[in-house]
């Protein structure tokens, strides 16, 4: 769960979808980040991009209001598994789990 605004978090389902949860309702809508199937985890780096983890697909980065900036998976950048399963900033570093692909700390995201 992350926070999106000051009324909703971000939430990944029991469908695997990314959704959004109203905090003082309980209401649960869809995202802004269109297609969200077999998504994994999600985080905010401090520049406040979201990074969503779709299980097979490697990592899609999204602005605020659910534009798709970028993505990266072992074919277009050097990300060494696309099945990323956690994620961690440090020193303004992206570093990213991945299921057999070892630790990746640059995957061209800054």
């Amino acid at each position: 769960m992350e926070p999106f605004d000051s009324t909703h978090y971000l939430i990944i389902n029991n469908a695997w979808k990314i959704k959004l949860l109203n905090k003082h309702t309980g209401e649960i809508t869809d995202s802004p980040f269109g297609e969200s199937s077999n998504a994994y985890d999600l985080y905010k780096d401090s520049s406040g991009t979201l990074l969503g983890f779709l299980y097979g697909q490697g990592v899609k980065c999204y602005n605020q209001d659910g534009q798709l900036l970028t993505s990266y998976n072992t074919r277009n950048s050097n990300l060494s598994n696309d099945i990323v399963l956690d994620i961690t900033e440090w020193n303004k570093a992206i570093w990213l789990a991945t299921d057999g692909g070892g630790v990746n700390t640059s995957i061209g995201h800054s």
